[in-house]
């Protein structure tokens, strides 16, 4: 997020999905000018609440619509992304964090998981954004070094089985990073696009157009 601090700074941002806005102080920190924080769930007190695809607010009327972690529990994708299009005046940017090698989550509201190369298609982009930017959040060997930590972290324990957890998830971790490291070395183009196909999750930049 803080990388990507230029697309922030004095916009006006929609949090798409907000939840518990987590990131409301953050890009308040940042120095956006207003934040609007969306989400169908009125007991966690979001600025307005309604559904991704109906948010109700007037046609090209924000700067930056963010959405982390929300899209795959919409049922109306599609909707969902016509309704981002529509709330973004021209040159306005959505910034999506979209979940790949993840378990289901949120049962039973979790619906999506897409490539890369969808978000890359002209189906998707349909002359209405254009593609700044998409970015694994890591490689290969850390996904599966998360995927057993998350398995570990499901598994029913005692206060001795924490004591153990907890180790196993700091190795895992540590695991992960220091392979991505070492595996990012290697420039052969092949092993590249491989090492990078099994991300967490993708960060996505679309820019309306």
């Amino acid at each position: 997020m803080l990388k990507n601090r230029t697309y922030f700074l004095e916009k006006e941002v929609i949090d798409l999905g907000c939840g518990f806005m987590p990131y409301k102080k953050l890009l308040k920190k940042i120095g956006i000018g207003k934040y609007i924080g969306v989400d169908n769930y009125e007991p966690l007190k979001p600025d307005v609440v309604a559904e991704n695809w109906n948010i109700g607010i007037a046609s090209e009327s924000t700067d930056v619509v963010l959405s982390t972690y929300s899209l795959e529990h919409t049922l109306k994708f599609n909707e969902t992304i016509n309704e981002i299009f529509r709330v973004l005046r021209r040159g306005g940017k959505a910034v999506l964090i979209v979940p790949f090698c993840q378990h289901e989550h949120g049962e039973p509201d979790d619906y999506y998981r897409f490539t890369q190369y969808y978000y890359k298609s002209e189906y998707f982009l349909s002359n209405r954004f254009r593609l700044l930017k998409i970015e694994p959040s890591n490689g290969y060997m850390y996904s599966i070094m998360y995927l057993i930590i998350d398995l570990f972290k499901s598994v029913p324990t005692n206060r001795i089985g924490r004591y153990v957890n907890m180790p196993l998830f700091v190795l895992c971790n540590s695991v992960g990073i220091i392979m991505d490291g070492l595996f990012s070395i290697i420039k052969n183009k092949k092993f590249k696009l491989l090492y990078n196909s099994l991300p967490n999750s993708y960060l996505i930049i679309l820019e309306k157009i």
